[in-house]
């Protein structure tokens, strides 16, 4: 290990300076806290560098502005989701759903925390730790930091060496990603891919279950408007496990690539795993705090985290600076959060089990209706109204087998709902508590 060669001190420091950390960072320091964040490489460079889907009011909860041209670059266009390659599909509108360049965004994040007076370190790992009662110290290369709370934003694996180290997400429950950017070098041929498919520009054509059952291929074409302002371009998301046997994310996107010549050169893009498990039983330990993928608050229904990270940053940062412990911060985000995003690791294993057959007769028979499914894309607890009920009263002639099957998962997603209202207000009744969570959500067997 290297000498420290300088001591400082802030109320939080941050590692991590992608999505989670810049955020935590801007809120904290907005919040009147002293803060410094690390990463391991340079911070200008920290987090994804591809466009995701986030919902428009992660971004109110979050306590930021809207994002606009260039980070803003898409959004709002119908949402078609197709069985397989076809040509069975439901279609809901997305006008809350916006598509959002992570390089922007986080540029975005990192300059109004520097405003507020966050400092930003570039290439300093986290080398050493020592966690107590009243605070962290933690050493890197240069400099030795004193910290009241610290706030581990270093995604999956986190921040290696500490005393308290997350579990290992199993490689079964691990979605592997990709996004890009790519110019269009045939726009007739472009338009005549949107005429085949029955869908307008702008619009989400999302094939599904092509590569197991928890895997798409979401294509979005754009001939005109701001992100076609420089010519052309198509979004296209590609995501499945890997560790089930199947073709990761990057290789979706090559192939789908390769077998339509009217798509050119990436502009930009990238790949990565993301955690479909539940949130950590408790993302806090001291002065330590976990926050997104490192605590595992992804929104597993589609692999989302961004949302979530914005939302608990702005929380965190509100609980500290008021005077409460991460413990506090932690209990609030269980009770209001946790069951929600258990839930959605319910539906998304469920979900894994739905060929493109299953898949398009569970959308023909109204049992998955726009509604609902507009509601999970906007990461809300799902809530059937009257219109969906019918649609479930319908469907039960044609499709006895698929209620069957999703009843019980529509039921312990309640139940972990008000499982996690209850979340113990101290740490000594924690243990009982997660145990009988794990059961719930099937990762610990049955009593």
């Amino acid at each position: 290990m290297s000498e420290a060669h300088s001591q400082d001190a802030v109320d939080v420091l941050v590692i991590g300076a992608g999505t989670a950390g810049a955020a935590a960072a801007r809120a904290c320091a907005r919040a009147g806290l002293s803060v410094a964040c690390i990463d391991r490489g340079p911070t200008d460079r920290a987090g994804a560098r591809w466009v995701n889907g986030v919902p428009a009011w992660c971004f109110d909860g979050g306590g930021l502005a809207a994002p606009v041209w260039p980070e803003r670059r898409g959004g709002g266009g119908a949402f078609h989701m197709v069985a397989g390659w076809g040509p069975d599909r439901i279609q809901f509108p997305t006008a809350g759903h916006l598509e959002v360049d992570m390089r922007a965004l986080v540029a975005r994040l990192q300059a109004e925390a520097r405003a507020a007076g966050a400092r930003f370190f570039s290439d300093q790992p986290a080398l050493a730790w020592t966690l107590g009662d009243s605070g962290a110290t933690v050493q890197t290369p240069t400099t030795r930091w004193q910290a009241r709370w610290v706030v581990d934003a270093a995604g999956l694996r986190g921040t290696q060496g500490l005393a308290h180290p997350a579990p290992a997400v199993p490689r079964t429950e691990l979605c592997v990603a990709a996004q890009e950017v790519r110019n269009i070098v045939d726009p007739a041929a472009a338009r005549a891919f949107l005429d085949h498919h029955g869908v307008g520009e702008h619009a989400a054509l999302v094939f599904t279950g092509i590569a197991g059952g928890y895997s798409i291929v979401n294509v979005q074409v754009m001939l005109s408007g701001e992100a076609a302002q420089d010519g052309p371009v198509v979004n296209i998301l590609t995501g499945s496990i890997p560790g089930l046997g199947h073709a990761p994310g990057p290789a979706l996107l090559a192939r789908f690539v390769a077998g339509h010549p009217w798509i050119g050169p990436r502009r930009f893009g990238g790949s990565r795993a993301i955690p479909l498990v539940p949130p950590l039983a408790r993302l806090d330990h001291g002065p330590l705090v976990r926050l997104g993928d490192a605590g595992r608050q992804v929104f597993a229904a589609h692999g989302s985290g961004i949302g979530a990270q914005l939302v608990a940053a702005h929380d965190l940062a509100a609980t500290l600076s008021g005077g409460g412990r991460p413990w506090d911060w932690n209990v609030a985000w269980q009770r209001r959060w946790g069951g929600l995003f258990c839930g959605s690791v319910v539906f998304a294993r469920h979900s894994r089990r739905l060929d493109p057959p299953a898949l398009g007769r569970l959308l023909r028979s109204g049992l998955l209706s726009a509604s609902l499914s507009a509601q999970a894309l906007a990461q809300k607890p799902v809530r059937p109204g009257p219109a969906d009920m019918v649609g479930v009263l319908r469907a039960l002639p044609q499709a006895p087998d698929l209620l069957a099957g999703l009843a019980p998962v529509l039921a312990r997603m309640a139940r972990l709902e008000l499982h996690h209202r209850a979340y113990p207000a101290t740490p000594a009744r924690l243990a009982r508590w997660a145990r009988h969570r794990d059961r719930l959500t099937g990762d610990a067997p049955a009593a």
